[in-house]
C-alpha cells in the first residue's frame, strides 16, 4: 500500500516562512522571488533548497547556476 500525497504549491509568505524558519535573513525579496519562480513554489525543493544553503554551506550563486543546468 502507497501513500500519494499532492502538495499545492507555496505561496510567498509561505516561502517567506520557511526562510525564516531556516534563519536565511541573507536573501532579499527578489532572490526569495528567483527561486520560487525557479522551482514553481514546490515545497519539497523548496525546503530542499534552504537546507543546502544552511546545512550545507551552498552558496546562493551555486545553487542557482546548479539548479539552472536542469
Amino acid at each position: 500500500m502507497s501513500l500519494s500525497l499532492c502538495l499545492p504549491s507555496f505561496n510567498l509568505a509561505q516561502v517567506t516562512v520557511l526562510d525564516d524558519k531556516y534563519g536565511l535573513q541573507a536573501l532579499d525579496h527578489d532572490q526569495v522571488l528567483h527561486l520560487m519562480q525557479l522551482l514553481g513554489g514546490q515545497p519539497y525543493l523548496l525546503n530542499r533548497a534552504f537546507y543546502a544553503m544552511v546545512m550545507e554551506k551552498f552558496p546562493w550563486a551555486k545553487l542557482l547556476t546548479t539548479w539552472q543546468q536542469y
